[in-house]
């Protein structure tokens, strides 16, 4: 298996040129280049662990700065849903006066097109207001809580749909392995 190793790192890079000792052998030569050959690898190996850590320092510091965004993001989204809520009751007292005020208008409308045709005094003019109330008044008032509920679930869904696109990717442990290979070769 060592031999293997020392092989093809003989084929990958030359091993490092030793002046041999007096009456060193060839092959005692050989297995001293090869050991400075391992030793300077493992000082490459050594070097390349500062890599490691910046990688995951990098990494951490992106993860709190998504967890920042995200929470930034949360809060204005709370924020949205809370001012919907709050004037949720207001926007409902203004929509309901101002169906009210157009009802009674109406009223009025029809009144005077029965006065001007000579039917005011019939049984018909009994029916208006019953008749704006129904054609009127409760499609109005279900527009505008249609509109309010519409309002607060876009904003629910805003927020459900930031929440399900947030990705925790897992590091690229690849792109770290060829760095480092890269960094080897050099």
């Amino acid at each position: 298996m060592a031999d293997t190793f020392y092989r093809t790192y003989e084929a990958e890079k030359p091993l490092p040129f030793l002046t041999p000792y007096p009456g060193e052998s060839a092959q005692s030569l050989h297995q001293r280049r090869i050991v400075a050959a391992n030793q300077q690898n493992n000082q490459q190996i050594v070097q390349q662990q500062p890599l490691v850590s910046q990688y995951q320092k990098m990494a951490e510091e992106a993860k709190k700065s998504n967890v920042a965004r995200e929470k930034e993001i949360r809060r204005i989204y709370t924020n949205i849903l809370n001012q919907i809520s709050g004037s949720e009751s207001s926007l409902r007292s203004a929509g309901l006066a101002d169906i009210e005020r157009q009802a009674g208008q109406l009223v009025g409308q029809e009144t005077q097109q029965m006065i001007s045709s000579g039917l005011y005094g019939t049984t018909t003019a009994a029916a208006i207001p019953r008749n704006v109330a129904t054609s009127f008044t409760r499609p109005s008032r279900l527009k505008l809580e249609d509109l309010l509920a519409s309002r607060k679930r876009e904003a629910q869904l805003g927020l459900a749909g930031f929440v399900e696109r947030i990705e925790t990717p897992y590091p690229d442990y690849n792109a770290l392995m060829q760095a480092q290979i890269a960094a080897m070769q050099v």
